[in-house]
Parts: C-alpha cells; structure tokens; sequence
C-alpha cells in the first residue's frame, strides 16, 4: 500500500505536469471534442495524417535512487523532461534541495535502449560562464542541426548572483540566458541591461526560452527604451539568430508599456516555443476590459496564445486562441489560455479553458480531446494535459478521467491510448503518468520520453518505442 506523501506527490505531478508545463511550464474509439478544423493560412498548419503505430514498448531507462549511479545525489524527479534523438534532458531535485537539470546519452541501436553517458548540465548553485545561478527557470534543446543529435545544444533562463546594473551588491534575482553550442561549454547570450534588439536594453526578469535546430534562440523579457517622455518599460519577445550578439536579433513583439490601460495588448508574456521554419507561439495575458475583480481583488486576467513567423516585417503576431481584451481567437473555441502552448512543423497545439472547469485541446485547428469527451477505452475526460507534437506529425496527449489516466497518440483523425494507469512496465504497474512539461517529447524516430511513477513508489523516465 502506497504511503501518504508518495500519494500526495503523484497527484501533484499529474496535475503539475500541465500546470507548470503551461505556466513556467497528448479509426480507433471515438475523438474527444469535435473535429472542426481551424485557420486560414499563416502559423498553425494541420496534422499531416500520419499512420498510428500499431503500440508502444516502453522501458525504464533511469531509475533515481537505490542503486542509481548516475545521479547519487539526485532525490527525484520534478516531471520535466525533453529528448533528441540522442539524448535525454531531465529535470530533478537533489538532495540539498536545489534543482537540476541533467542529460543522459543514449544508443537505441541495440535491442532495447540504452544509457552511454551522463552529465549535470547545470544545477543551482553551480558557476556557468563565470556566473553562480540562483535559479533555473527554462530550458531548451535542439538536435544538433547538421552536427548531429550527439551535438545538440541547450539553452537555459537563469537567475544568478550577479551584480546588475547600477549596483555593486550581488543580487540573486539577475536573469541571464546561456547556451553551450554544439553540446560545448555554457556561454552567456542575453544579461540584465544588454543591448536589445530595436534599441532599449533588455531588463531584470526573463520568461521562458526556446532553440531551434540552427541555434536561433527565442526568448520573452522585460526591456526597456529612453524616449522623450523618459524610460518605458515593456515586455517584449525576442529572435536572437544564430545565439549570438542579441542586438543582431529582431524584436517580434511587445506588450502594452507598464501602465497602460490597453486591454487589447498584452500585459505580460508566458510559455513560448519556436519551430524550425521561424514559426513561434507565445501565451499572452491581459486584464479584463470589464474591469472586473478577481476573489482576491486583483484584475482579473485574460490569456489567448499569440502565433507568427519570423521574418514577416511589419506583421504582428495573431491571437490564435483565447482571449485578449476585446479580442478574439482565430480558434472558434474561447476562453483562456492557462497551459503552454506548443509548435512543430507549423502545427501549434493549444489547451483552451473555455470554463473554470472544462478544457479543450486543439492541434492543428482540431479538436482531439474535451471535458465530457471520451477517451479512446471509453472513459470521459475531465481534463486533458498539453500535447507534443512529433517531427512526424503524430501528437501525444494525456488525459485525466476518474479512475486515471490514459497517455494517447493522434495523427489529427485516428486515436489510440498507448499506456494507461495500472499498466505494467517491465513488470511494475503505473501509478502516475507524467507528460506535457516540454514541447519536445518525442524524437525524429517517434521515441516518446516521460516520467513515470510506480507502485513500488519508485520514479522512471521511460522511452516509449513505436513498433
């Protein structure tokens, strides 16, 4: 039987892993939602269709705890997870309480999958680039272009012990995005009072950030511009190609400036990704033009999801979801936008709360899952994590209903539940299924990665193989 706090952390997880994937931050039996198709042009493509596989072997590749000697002083995993077709990116908490992330190296060549490496990538408290970080907030990968996967770079949002600027006391708030290219060592791309591009500098808090296979790096921070009327201050989202010099990049987009009563702009950027075509999402959020009052009497906030493509000169980002101000989605289905948005191959995946209590899932203007929807074993949904989107047009998705629940891949028309609660993996059933932190969950070859939790109150992250 299982103990209370092993219980009290799977239902955390499963409800964290869209939570914080969206805010730091899935003809077999019937489709969840309705199967309209949206948009009109421009970024958010359909699913290519596909073949489903015909299922899934899965594998436990890393095991923290025990006899783990990888990782000894890792406590457990925190849910977030990404991979390349040659690597592993996890998240975990050590046993100092700090956050991590580390990468483990695998070969796939042999009968079943198999761990050749490992490294810390970087952890709080750690120096990278002669900088001690304080916090992670972000991080990314890519495959590694034309090197290869075994080259692939990561990108990280920080927060350091730095001294920023105009101070000589160290602070542990100072944001800085860093990059190893090619898999080298961590070297600092963006830090608090830099040269924006468009002018201005960029400021003292970062969102989130993502890399594409050439290294270009998109990134939400606070800048801000001297003008007449003196300093404005703003949150903008930034192309930085190639991860260098940032003022050679190009400034996509922008909020309303910090005091604005503009509800049509967006007040504040979260969850953003980039594919590699140039095509981006951002969650976007705005107060209320009713002006209402939230239980706590704050304003209450709207939130749409924000999609272009770099290069377009002079053509803003369109709300592809949700709600901004007067504003509405491209989507037919309103509401807010709570969970990150995801994009690959110009097909964007979006998680829409159209009521406090009910969400839809969208990929590629289709609706694939909805609270009071069924699942493909006949279940009904009660709420539906985001998706990932695969190189080759196939989307996994988890979905929650009231006895568990059920991990499922979709090419846009067909469905199949491919793991559920209870199910055995190599011989141990599952009792948490972790997945929708990261966009990039599945590989070129469909691997799928996600962290798994078991009856024996162990953690794994699992490769899922298509056969």
């Amino acid at each position: 039987m299982e103990n209370q706090s092993g219980a009290s952390r799977r239902d955390f997880l499963k409800l964290a892993g869209g939570a914080l994937g969206g805010v730091m931050l899935g003809a077999s039996v019937g489709c969840g939602g309705s199967g309209g198709s949206g948009g009109g042009g421009g970024v958010g493509g359909p699913l290519p269709g596909a073949s489903l596989p015909n299922g899934y072997t899965f594998y436990r590749v890393f095991t923290p705890g025990g006899s783990n000697s990888l990782f000894p002083d890792l406590q457990f995993l925190s849910g977030g997870v990404m991979n390349n077709d040659a690597s592993i990116v996890l998240h975990g908490t050590r046993t100092s309480g700090q956050n991590a992330a580390y990468s483990i190296q695998m070969d796939y060549s042999g009968d079943t999958p198999a761990v050749t490496d490992s490294a810390v990538l970087a952890s709080e408290g750690d120096t990278q680039a002669g900088f001690q970080i304080s916090r992670l907030i972000s991080v990314g990968i890519n495959n590694g272009g034309s090197f290869g996967p075994s080259f692939g770079s990561t990108v990280l949002a920080v927060e350091t012990l730095g001294t920023p600027y105009g101070t000589t006391a160290s602070n542990a708030g100072t944001p800085l995005v860093l990059v190893n290219p090619y898999g080298g060592g961590f070297q600092k791309l963006v830090g608090h009072f830099d040269a924006a591009p468009g002018g201005g500098n960029f400021g003292a808090h970062l969102g989130d950030v993502a890399i594409d296979e050439n290294n270009n790096v998109l990134v939400s921070s606070d800048f801000s511009t001297t003008t007449q009327q003196g300093i404005v201050l703003s949150q903008g989202l930034f192309y930085l190609p190639n991860g260098q010099d940032p003022s050679t990049g190009q400034l996509l987009t922008q909020t309303a400036a910090t005091g604005s009563t503009d509800s049509n702009l967006p007040s504040r950027f979260g969850r953003l990704d980039l594919d590699n075509s140039g095509n981006y999402v951002v969650q976007a959020f705005a107060a209320d033009p009713s002006g209402l009052r939230d239980a706590k009497g704050g304003a209450l906030i709207r939130s749409g999801v924000m999609g272009g493509t770099v290069g377009r000169a002079g053509r803003a980002p369109e709300l592809l979801a949700g709600t901004l101000g007067q504003r509405r989605g491209r989507d037919a289905t309103t509401g807010n936008v709570y969970m990150g948005p995801r994009i690959r191959n110009n097909v964007a995946s979006v998680v829409t709360h159209t009521t406090d209590d009910a969400m839809t899932l969208a990929v590629g203007g289709t609706t694939l899952a909805s609270t009071g929807g069924t699942t493909p074993n006949g279940n009904t949904i009660i709420s539906v994590n985001p998706a990932s989107v695969s190189t080759g047009g196939l989307v996994h998705y988890l979905v929650t209903h009231a006895t568990g629940v059920e991990l499922i891949v979709s090419n846009g028309t067909d469905q199949k539940t491919i793991l559920n609660y209870d199910d055995n993996i190599q011989g141990t059933p599952v009792k948490g299924i972790v997945h929708g932190f990261h966009s990039h969950q599945s590989d070129s070859a469909g691997r799928i990665v996600f962290v798994g939790e078991f009856a024996d109150g162990t953690q794994s992250v699992i490769v899922g193989v298509p056969v």
